[in-house]
């Protein structure tokens, strides 16, 4: 069977060995096989077959049955790797809970120095990024004055929204109404408005934090954004967004 180096790669990145891979590969060439002819046709040494032939079975890229000596065949390659979606996925949650649960309130509990009020972010990029991180952190209410919407910001932003939805904050979008295709979206996990025009647009986080979208410095077309977590000003752009939003037009 000729099998591209590309897809062996592809199969490795999947979490299979090249030993994995080999016998994988052979076994799909016939319905079934022992362990010891798999040595053989697959080139994998026979002290270790036992053990690459349990881990594969692990995985769910094979299978084999009661018969003496055991024989093996391979699983189809669909069902193989939906097997190894979920348990990657199965692994991400437990590795994502443990690493939450630990280190989150360490980052939400550090007082051990002062942290400055306003801080200045250039780049799209890092604006992107620092507003995502605004985003995240929030606990109970999120507002989103979005003068523009594209599908970059769509795929970096959703997300997000979806995950603080599934946590029960409140998710509160205003938006012009250029981006109202792109917005449709979002209506299950968010109240939305629409405005004719927008000035400016940012993101208050729990009444305590506040991220603004700026225009560039002077002569330089490089966006900046201003984040805060200064109580008055999260306050004075909360009330404004409240504002804006209680006289906008639905969607």
């Amino acid at each position: 069977m000729f099998v591209t180096e590309r897809t062996k790669k592809a199969m490795q990145d999947f979490g299979l060995t090249d030993y994995e891979t080999r016998i994988y590969l052979t076994l799909l060439q016939y319905e079934e096989m022992a362990a010891s002819e798999i040595s053989k046709t697959a080139n994998v040494p026979f002290s270790r077959v036992y053990e690459i032939l349990s881990d594969l079975e692990k995985k769910g890229w094979i299978e084999s049955n009661d018969s003496r000596p055991k024989n093996y065949r391979a699983r189809p390659p669909l069902i193989a790797l939906e097997n190894t979606k979920s348990s990657i996925e199965r692994v991400q949650k437990m590795n994502e809970n443990q690493i939450l649960g630990e280190l989150q309130p360490l980052f939400e509990n550090k007082e051990s120095f002062e942290r400055p009020e306003i801080w200045i972010v250039r780049g799209e990029n890092n604006i992107i990024e620092r507003a995502k991180d605004t985003i995240s952190q929030s606990r109970k209410e999120v507002l989103l004055a979005l003068p523009f919407v594209t599908k970059n910001i769509s795929e970096n932003v959703s997300p997000l929204l979806i995950y603080l939805k599934s946590r029960g904050i409140k998710v509160t979008i205003l938006a012009s109404d250029a981006s109202l295709k792109i917005l449709k979206k979002f209506n299950q996990i968010a109240e939305i408005r629409v405005r004719d025009k927008m000035f400016g647009g940012g993101i208050i986080s729990d009444s305590k934090e506040v991220f603004l979208l700026l225009g560039g410095d002077s002569g330089s077309s490089e966006p900046i954004a201003i984040c805060s977590s200064h109580v008055s000003l999260a306050k004075f752009a909360k009330e404004y967004f409240e504002w804006l939003f209680n006289t906008s037009k639905r969607i």
